[in-house]
C-alpha cells in the first residue's frame, strides 16, 4: 500500500514538473527583443523574437486619408488628411446613461470626439459621424443638445464634441466623413450592457 501511494505521488510531482517545464519553454520562445537586437539575441536576455512574427517597429498615430482610411479603437488618436489640412482626431468612448438594462438590445451611446493640431482651417459645417453597427445598420450620431460645432476649426484650436445615438448593442464602427465624400477614420467599439 505505501509503494503505491508512492508511485502516485511520484507521477503528480512528474505531471507538475512536466507543466513548469512546459511553461517556461514557452515564455523562452516568446520573448521579444528591441528592433535592432543582433538576430537571436534580445535586451532582455531572455530569448530571440519568434522568426514568424513581424518585427516590431515603432508605429505613431495611424493616419487616414480618402484613399486611405484609417482604422483605430477609442483613446488612440487618428491623424486625419483632408484635402492640405491635418488634424489629430481622438474617440473616447461609449458611456451609457446610469440607469441602462442589463442586456439591453438598444443603448443610449455618448462618445467624446476631440479635435486639435489643426495645420490650417478645417471645416466643421461639412464634417459628420456615424456608426456602422455589426449587421450593417448605419445610424447618424448627433452633438448633444446646446452644443453648436464651430463652422470652421483655425490652426492651434482644439475642440471637443459630444456626440449621442441610439444603437444597437454589440459591436460597431464610427466612422468620421470631414466632407461629404467619404470617411477618412473609423473606430472600432462595442456597446456592452452586460
Amino acid at each position: 500500500m505505501c509503494v503505491c501511494e508512492a508511485r502516485r505521488g511520484a507521477g503528480q510531482l512528474l505531471a507538475g514538473a512536466a507543466v513548469l517545464l512546459t511553461t517556461a519553454v514557452a515564455l523562452t520562445g516568446c520573448s521579444a527583443s528591441a528592433p535592432g537586437d543582433a538576430p537571436g539575441r534580445s535586451a532582455s536576455g531572455i530569448g530571440a523574437w519568434p522568426t514568424f512574427l513581424p518585427s516590431p517597429t515603432p508605429q505613431g498615430d495611424p493616419t487616414g486619408t480618402l484613399d486611405s482610411p484609417a482604422m483605430s479603437y477609442p483613446g488612440s488618436p487618428v491623424v486625419v488628411h483632408v484635402g492640405t489640412t491635418t488634424a489629430l482626431v481622438d474617440v473616447q468612448g461609449p458611456s451609457y446613461p446610469s440607469k441602462t438594462k442589463v442586456g439591453a438590445e438598444q443603448v443610449r451611446c455618448t462618445f467624446t470626439v476631440t479635435i486639435s493640431q489643426v495645420s490650417a482651417p478645417l471645416s466643421m459645417r461639412t464634417a459628420s459621424f456615424s456608426v456602422l453597427d455589426g449587421q450593417g445598420g448605419l445610424h447618424p450620431l448627433a452633438p448633444t443638445p446646446h452644443q453648436t460645432p464651430p463652422d470652421r476649426l483655425q490652426p492651434g484650436q482644439t475642440y471637443t464634441l459630444s456626440l449621442v445615438g441610439v444603437l444597437p448593442a454589440g459591436e460597431g464602427l464610427l466612422r468620421y466623413y470631414p466632407t461629404t465624400k467619404g470617411a477618412v477614420a473609423a473606430w472600432d467599439f462595442v456597446a456592452e450592457t452586460d
